[in-house]
């Protein structure tokens, strides 16, 4: 508590993120960098929304690293942080601007320095993130998409009426949540249908749209899939879906060999390869510690939202294990 609220949260620019908020006389919003500070303090916490705000009001560690022990009430509610979320969203789809990132980053660079890290040799890595979308079943895939063509149709033309539940806000839970398993196949059947019906009537109109590109290639992969599984040249029909494809890789020559063997036992190489297993270990420390897999939101904003604050929070860590290093490095000094 005592390096974020001292290194951390004086460091969170809070002047970015006034395009979220209106300029007219209103009430006062929740400051941004107790937001911020409090995103990040809940993944490194591993809390949820919820455990952080009781967290935030019987813990004084957490009124001392956000500056709030003086307030006469904590300034979060049970919606504030999912609220800020959706703001950063909204902004980012409609001006392609990801004020997170400019945050992460800024601080990331202010701790490189503080910490006095060596930028100038850089190793690029990527890290596959599983997606929520994985644990969608067949249906629910396929309704998602249908439901989302729907919506977008019947803001701006009229549907048929047997198309209309798509848009009713609790037809989500009818359709695919109070369902028995042997009436699934039918439920997928009926959402083709209406796939095939929204995308007679849609025309060329919707053909830049996102919801119609979505819909239409998951369904058209569903209806493949269906296709092919009771098919008896199924191998011979689709070559590229089923057939493995092996690959051989091919030495180097002995004398490329040879000087790379010359060249790890350098000194400079062994540094490098000190640096690599070092960062090596980022994508496992996701894993395993931040749940990076875990992400409870679907869609690219959303996700990315989650995991710039999942980075700022590594980044926090190591920071605070470096600055009680360097405590305890004082303090054995002084009793020498």
């Amino acid at each position: 508590a005592k390096y974020f609220a001292e290194f951390i949260f004086p460091k969170i620019n809070e002047i970015p993120y006034a395009v979220l908020y209106s300029n007219k006389d209103s009430r006062p919003n929740t400051p941004v960098n107790v937001q911020i500070g409090a995103l990040l303090i809940k993944e490194l916490t591993n809390l949820s929304d919820d455990e952080l705000l009781e967290s935030l009001m019987f813990d004084i560690r957490f009124q001392y690293a956000l500056h709030t022990t003086s307030f006469a009430e904590q300034p979060l509610s049970d919606r504030t942080l999912s609220r800020f979320r959706a703001r950063c969203a909204a902004y980012e789809t409609e001006h392609g601007v990801d004020l997170l990132h400019e945050t992460i980053t800024s601080l990331s660079s202010e701790m490189a320095e503080l910490m006095r890290i060596d930028s100038s040799l850089k190793r690029m890595d990527s890290l596959m993130v599983a997606s929520n979308i994985k644990r969608m079943g067949r249906l629910e895939l396929l309704y998602t998409c249908v439901a989302n063509l729907a919506k977008e149709m019947a803001k701006n033309c009229k549907i048929p009426e047997h198309l209309r539940h798509y848009t009713e806000a609790d037809d989500r839970n009818r359709v695919i949540y109070h369902n028995h398993s042997e009436e699934t196949s039918v439920k997928i059947d009926i959402v083709l249908k209406d796939a095939a019906t929204l995308k007679e009537l849609c025309g060329s109109d919707y053909n830049d749209s996102s919801s119609y590109n979505q819909e239409n290639g998951q369904c058209t992969i569903s209806f493949q899939k269906s296709q092919c599984q009771n098919c008896p040249h199924k191998e011979k029909c689709h070559p590229k879906m089923f057939k493995r494809v092996s690959r051989k890789t091919v030495s180097s020559k002995s004398n490329q060999r040879a000087k790379q063997q010359r060249e790890r036992s350098t000194e400079d190489f062994k540094k490098q390869s000190r640096f690599r297993n070092g960062v090596e270990t980022i994508p496992s420390i996701l894993r395993r510690k931040y749940e990076i897999d875990k992400i409870p939101v679907r869609g690219l904003i959303g996700s990315r939202f989650f995991f710039g604050c999942k980075i700022g929070a590594l980044n926090i860590k190591k920071f605070c294990k470096y600055m009680q290093g360097q405590d305890k490095c004082v303090q054995k000094m002084a009793v020498v």
